[in-house]
């Protein structure tokens, strides 16, 4: 076994042909555990700064008041967390991404759609489309008011910031 030491911890690298690995601490974890229970509000994943903005449907046009909120440490799993209030429904945007298909206009090489001429495909878009691999961040949504509650109570590091007015208009 090959053995690696970071920050006082001790890994046993597996090597093959053996049949377990082994993780030895050697660091004590109550004073870590200490700091965490001082600010629960942080806990491993940091807080999120919460503050006003506005949400607009692309179709539309329509503008309401909204809130959003940022992370403050980079051990958060968010990018970003906001209220949609058309939907209803709080939009946690996560740091993992996957890779998904989507469709774009094609473009000529001066920025332009590339115009659809061919009438017989009875397409009801007027420009050319390709499909286009894309990374995208994970979307989560939650639309139980108990449960934005508790994740919105947990996570805010600006505790007099009142987010709860934006959930009834």
């Amino acid at each position: 076994m090959t053995d690696i030491k970071k920050e006082n911890v001790v890994i046993k690298k597996q090597q093959p042909g053996a049949s377990t690995t082994k993780l030895s601490k050697t660091k004590d974890v109550a004073p870590l555990m200490k700091k965490i229970n001082e600010r629960p509000n942080l806990g491993l994943i940091g807080g999120m700064f919460l503050y006003t903005s506005s949400f607009q449907l692309e179709q539309e046009g329509e503008r309401r008041e909204t809130f959003r909120g940022c992370p403050t440490t980079s051990h958060n799993p968010f990018v970003e967390i906001f209220w949609d209030p058309f939907a209803k429904h709080m939009v946690l945007v996560g740091k993992d991404t996957r890779e998904t298909f989507k469709v774009f206009p094609k473009l000529t090489t001066a920025g332009h759609y590339l115009i659809n001429k061919d009438k017989a495909t009875g397409s009801k878009v007027p420009y050319q489309q390709e499909r286009l691999m894309v990374t995208e961040f994970n979307e989560h949504y939650l639309s139980n008011i108990d449960e934005i509650d508790q994740l919105v109570s947990s996570l805010a590091v600006n505790k007099d910031f009142d987010w709860r007015k934006f959930l009834t208009v």
